[in-house]
């Protein structure tokens, strides 16, 4: 018994954890040291998808439309999507060359998409005034008129057929696609980029949208990135999700004749036909005449003018980077003039509205953040150094 039970201490004290001391002075062989766990892989940003806040249907504009399915505040991401594909073609120009560039390139991409993403393409809408301009171009080019002769032979009728299959195809990029321009407002030397995006393809046209949208590249080429469209006024659940089609600032007459050759209707929204728009239409007038003088040489009174531009922008209820660029200049005008309590006003609002309309992790957006620090640390000195002058008094 006592043997038995001196051997059983004897396990139980080896089992037990050594002590401070003991475990100090102990020679043991140093583990390998463990790997973390590997980390999860960064999300892309095609991958992160916004929450389904819209769905497309019957639109009383015509055709469909995309509505929203909550309340939506300014700044809220509606949609985010891939282009179906990106065009380049040589900048406009009404030579037969660079209709022959724009119809050869928009049939390469089209080729190159799968059978589902074709069937995709087929279910979009397109402008009649433009099927009828290819189909004239197409026409000259082939000797073939659109209008079918009596006594039309089976080749002729063939070359009709194709040229109709080309200009329906050529109808629905051109009545669907977003220009890719650049946000420097810079031409782009290689050209004119364009971005077929199904989903965005469904939002309708309003002389004043509650929606903005934006491409944001991925790549140095400028050619892959996101389509971003975000609400810039609050959307009740139900209500239409508008952008424009064509630049806000243009005069009614101007807007409805590029909305007419370009897509093939006529706009009645509230800035075309509601009971103010007559005093929306002079305000738009004013606010591109107001622009117009920051142009010129010479700052004296710039700011005041970008302060009034910026003041008519907001009773037009207009939310866009122009709006931005008032704000921009309406700050650094008055920062150069020592104003800077009104300069860090505009500031602020530079950077909130263009968090609003691009996003708060987007470049543009954190250099107008960064413009309302630098203007805010020199208010801050100046009124230290006023209240020291102050005391010294």
């Amino acid at each position: 018994m006592c043997g038995t039970l001196h051997i059983h201490l004897t396990l139980a004290k080896r089992r037990q954890p050594p002590s401070p001391s003991t475990h100090q002075t102990m020679s043991t062989t140093p583990r390998p040291p463990q790997r973390p766990p590997p980390s999860p892989p960064i999300p892309k940003l095609s991958d992160m998808q916004p929450p389904i806040l819209h769905e497309i249907r019957d639109s009383s504009l015509g055709g469909r439309g995309t509505f929203a399915l909550a309340n939506l505040t300014p700044g809220t991401l509606i949609l985010r999507e891939q282009p179906l594909y990106t065009t380049l073609t040589p900048a406009y120009t009404t030579s037969p060359q660079s209709e022959l560039d724009q119809l050869e390139e928009v049939r390469r991409c089209f080729t190159n998409l799968s059978e589902d993403r074709k069937q995709l393409f087929s279910t979009l809408a397109m402008s009649r005034p433009t099927f009828e301009a290819w189909m004239d171009f197409l026409g000259q080019i082939s000797g073939v008129g659109e209008e079918k002769g009596d006594d039309e032979d089976e080749e002729t009728k063939k070359r009709r057929e194709k040229n109709e299959m080309i200009s329906i195809m050529l109808a629905r990029h051109f009545t669907n696609a977003f220009q890719l321009s650049r946000r420097d407002g810079d031409n782009d030397e290689r050209g004119r980029r364009d971005g077929l995006f199904p989903t965005a393809s469904r939002l309708n046209h309003s002389c004043l949208p509650n929606a903005y949208w934006s491409f944001n590249t991925t790549d140095d080429e400028g050619m892959e990135g996101l389509m971003e469209v975000r609400a810039t006024h609050v959307i009740q659940a139900g209500e239409e999700i508008l952008i424009t089609y064509v630049p806000t600032l243009s005069t009614k007459e101007e807007r409805r004749e590029l909305l007419w050759e370009g897509y093939g209707f006529e706009c009645h929204c509230v800035a075309c036909e509601g009971k103010n728009c007559l005093l929306g239409e002079e305000r738009r007038k004013d606010i591109k005449l107001t622009m117009a003088k920051f142009e010129k040489g010479g700052f004296d009174g710039r700011a005041m003018d970008a302060m009034k531009a910026a003041s008519l922008q907001e009773e037009e209820s207009l939310v866009d980077l122009a709006v931005v660029s008032s704000y921009h200049r309406a700050a650094v005008y008055n920062e150069r003039d020592d104003n800077f309590t009104l300069a860090l006003e505009y500031a602020g609002k530079a950077a909130r509205m263009c968090s609003v309309i691009l996003g708060p992790e987007d470049r543009e957006t954190k250099i107008h953040y960064q413009i309302e620090g630098r203007i805010r640390r020199k208010l801050e000195k100046a009124e230290r150094q006023r209240l020291e002058d102050g005391d010294g008094t």
